[in-house]
């Protein structure tokens, strides 16, 4: 005879659901053709039940753990797929393709002969800096996955050198003498308009841009780093600066501690805290040999740092104040600029290198660095940013004639 549930059973089954509370919902769709990535469509088709009454085998389970803000997604197998959001709507499930058979599937040709620079991403969006000249940033989108759409261009005085996402806001790090540091308002990505500007006294170019996410934005201009107020976004104010010794180049944030790499063949990684409004110094470190320090993304416990010689560093940063150099790769050309996947086991690389500009490595065993393929473009790669919504890169390229690439991993 089968066993019946105790009340103990039954008393401790509740418990755990009490422990276990409802804030986030996750929807099932067995079947194939149902987009849900966009939440405006999962709302959509949630609303629209009865059309989908064949291919919903859960419609809602309530689902919350404790720190649910670090909970990105949650993916099983279920029928033929399992589509899961969890608290976050907008943060897409990865699907990652194969990286050694990556493949452009388009490229930008602005007027003139101005390079591309920084690049990011946010969404299923592709925005691009370009150097000299304008457009100053402009934005992409894939649509159906292979073709490469122009969604606007935005210009201003002087040259952007960095950039970097906040909300509906991107602050740009620029050469103009009159507003070195500016806000540009994307809440309308067909048309964004500029916000509020910041004249940094000396006259000093912005190389480099970082948000931390707390109304505060990070600048630098080469021998400074700035602490900028962003909470009004017409008006923003310097709190003021620290020095970098010799010129910084880029710069990353992870948790309280802002990482600056620079031209010192001393002080190649630079090290300061922003715990408070001005950031204080906090340390550095000297890497063996003279080739400068180029760029830098930050993962966590671990720094990506690419040199002008052409290695890739993994420098241990489990110690904020005090890092050390882990294992290196040899890119071949001079790593202009770094970005990661979203579970830190792919670098991107944009290089020198004249015959595989672009470069995914294989971080998985942070001991043992690999390559997993690349691809030749027409000229050095000087921006790099990962999209995870579409497994696909866009490069800011230096040359005339495709000054942005976007590369797709194969399947």
């Amino acid at each position: 005879m089968k066993k019946g549930f105790s009340i103990i059973e039954i008393i401790l089954a509740m418990a755990i659901l009490l422990i276990i509370v409802q804030t986030a919902t996750v929807t099932v769709l067995n079947g194939f053709g149902a987009n849900i990535r966009d939440e405006n469509n999962l709302q959509n088709n949630i609303a629209n039940k009865n059309v989908l009454e064949n291919y919903i085998t859960t419609r809602n389970v309530g689902i919350t753990m404790s720190g649910v803000d670090n909970i990105q997604k949650f993916s099983s197998s279920v029928g033929n797929t399992l589509f899961v959001y969890l608290s976050n709507w907008r943060k897409p499930i990865s699907k990652r393709g194969n990286w050694a058979t990556a493949t452009i599937i388009g490229s930008i040709n602005l007027s003139g002969g101005n390079d591309g620079g920084e690049t990011v991403t946010r969404d299923t969006n592709y925005f691009g800096t370009r150097l000299n000249a304008g457009p100053d940033l402009s934005t992409y989108s894939i649509g159906g996955g292979t073709t490469v759409n122009t969604v606007s261009s935005y210009s201003n005085s002087g040259k952007t050198n960095g950039i970097a996402l906040d909300g509906n806001y991107a602050y740009l790090a620029t050469s103009d003498n009159g507003g070195e540091f500016q806000i540009v308002n994307i809440s309308n990505l067909s048309s964004p308009t500029a916000s509020g500007i910041l004249n940094i006294s000396p006259n000093a170019a912005g190389l480099d841009m970082v948000s931390d996410k707390t109304d505060r934005a990070l600048m630098l201009t080469g021998s400074l780093l700035y602490s900028i107020n962003t909470s009004n976004k017409t008006s923003p104010a310097s709190y003021g600066s620290v020095a970098v010794v010799a010129t910084g180049r880029e710069l990353c944030v992870n948790g309280n501690y802002v990482y600056v790499t620079s031209t010192s063949d001393t002080r190649e990684i630079q090290i300061y805290s922003i715990g408070t409004s001005v950031p204080t110094s906090a340390g550095q470190l000297d890497i063996s040999g003279n080739s400068d320090a180029l760029s830098i993304t930050c993962m966590g416990n671990n720094l990506a740092v690419g040199l002008a010689d052409g290695t890739l560093m993994i420098i241990n940063a489990s110690n904020p104040t005090s890092l050390s150099v882990g294992s290196t790769f040899a890119s071949g050309g001079a790593i202009n600029a770094i970005d990661h996947s979203d579970d830190n086991s792919i670098l991107f690389l944009a290089t020198s290198n004249g015959t595989m500009e672009f470069q995914a490595i294989d971080i998985s065993n942070l001991e043992s660095l690999s390559r997993l393929g690349g691809v030749n473009l027409a000229g050095n790669a000087m921006g790099v940013a990962y999209n995870i919504a579409e497994d696909t890169v866009i490069i800011g390229d230096a040359d005339n004639s495709n000054e942005y690439y976007f590369i797709k991993a194969g399947l």
